[in-house]
């Protein structure tokens, strides 16, 4: 009797100790088979598809210094990278410091903003609603039978407004340039123009699309455009009738394995448990917050609208999850899927001098990548077609700017073929 009522007591004591030392993940799997009921295709949580391959002390030493003197040259003060083969994920590692004055490490753990990365993502999300059949790439945005058509928006400044589809939009050929610079990166400036209250909030910034000309006749050209990025978050939102970060965990990134993801904020003293501080190069200058607060700030800490980026580049993530969600947009299948096949033949299938759908671009070797730049932090997906893939994220940003990320892929094709992979 005492020895049963031993086993049973000590079997209540593991299961609890089970759950307080793990609550996150107990959560975050239990509603993940919560929405799994609901709708959503739910694969296992990120540490049930990493199998981390040997590596010799060698080899890795090598890695270490080759990562070390890059950041060095490049002036960084923290890295984080990762592979994955073949629908696992099989080398994470993370280098310098997450925050200067405390020198707390960066680890495969810490989150980093993932600027326009986040476009894959909104893409992922136009995908699933594809599938569910409630858009088609070519449904228009605006106009009575438009997806946004509030009345408050109308009526509209150029008449071909009414005439830009959601693919336009994926493909960055929505109308608009960058000639007055980017609206979403001079967000007061835009609600100045519309006489609005600061910070610039979403309808504003509708209203302000509607109330302009187009720069050009939409899907006649491509131009990298935040703006058209932004929009697609709305068309996510007034479709599904969620919010846009809602939908987005529950059809995309649960469905991926992915439970840490979420948007982020743009003051340093708001930034999420386990996020990196960012910082400038050397020379960076101080602006007006973006608030209307009037204080003085610098772009990786509150001069940028981060929340109204949202869709076209406000995420933030570790390299790990980067790659389960591209793992979860290849069309392989040692890895499910979140969309269809036909759609991620749509998203790598670009028309002849267009972007592909959410990917930044796809190169010689017909490999699909995607890079995200933004004050502060850089970031780049890669797929490719020997079945490894890779990501980094960076929380320093260069001087050199987007161009930087063909620097952070010289040194990951590098790392890869110490690996051997």
């Amino acid at each position: 009797m005492n020895n049963k009522r031993s086993k049973n007591s000590v079997l209540i004591c593991t299961i609890f100790s089970l759950l307080f030392m793990c609550p996150y993940f107990f959560f975050s799997w239990t509603e993940g088979q919560e929405l799994g009921r609901q709708g959503a295709t739910i694969t296992p949580p990120s540490s049930y598809v990493t199998k981390p391959i040997a590596i010799d002390a060698k080899v890795e030493s090598k890695i270490n210094d080759m990562v070390t003197r890059f950041m060095k040259r490049e002036e960084m003060n923290g890295i984080s990278l990762a592979f994955a083969k073949d629908g696992k994920v099989v080398y994470s590692k993370s280098f310098g410091v997450r925050d200067t004055i405390s020198k707390d490490s960066v680890h495969n753990t810490t989150m980093f903003r993932i600027a326009s990365v986040s476009k894959l993502i909104t893409a992922a999300g136009i995908g699933r609603l594809c599938d569910q059949n409630k858009i088609k790439l070519e449904d228009k945005i605006f106009g009575i039978d438009g997806i946004i058509n509030d009345t408050i928006y109308m009526p509209y400044k150029d008449k071909r407004l009414t005439d830009v589809t959601v693919r336009e939009l994926l493909e960055h050929s929505g109308g608009w340039t960058q000639r007055y610079g980017d609206p979403m990166f001079n967000t007061m400036a835009v609600a100045n123009k519309m006489e609005a209250s600061l910070p610039c909030d979403e309808q504003t910034m509708l209203k302000f699309v509607t109330s302009r000309r187009l720069h050009f006749t939409p899907g006649t050209r491509c131009c990298y455009s935040n703006l058209g990025y932004f929009l697609l978050g709305q068309v996510i939102e007034k479709v599904s009738g969620m919010p846009y970060e809602e939908y987005i965990n529950r059809y995309v990134l649960y469905p991926s394995g992915i439970v840490d993801m979420k948007l982020g904020k743009s003051f340093s003293d708001s930034l999420t448990i386990n996020e990196t501080q960012y910082y400038e190069p050397e020379g960076s200058f101080e602006i007006s917050a973006y608030d209307g607060s009037n204080q003085l700030v610098y772009k990786s800490n509150g001069g940028n609208n981060i929340s109204l980026l949202s869709s076209a580049g406000g995420w933030i993530s570790n390299p790990t999850d980067l790659l389960l969600l591209s793992m979860s947009l290849d069309g392989n299948e040692t890895y499910p899927d979140i969309v269809s096949n036909k759609f991620i033949r749509e998203m790598i299938s670009p028309r002849k001098g267009f972007d592909p759908l959410g990917w930044r671009g796809i190169d010689a070797n017909k490999n699909p990548f995607r890079t995200g730049s933004m004050p502060g932090s850089q970031a780049l997906l890669k797929q490719q077609k020997n079945g490894v893939s890779f990501a980094i994220v960076t929380n320093t940003s260069s001087w050199k700017g987007p161009r930087f990320s063909s620097n952070l892929s010289s040194l990951m094709s590098a790392i890869e073929r110490k690996l051997k992979l």
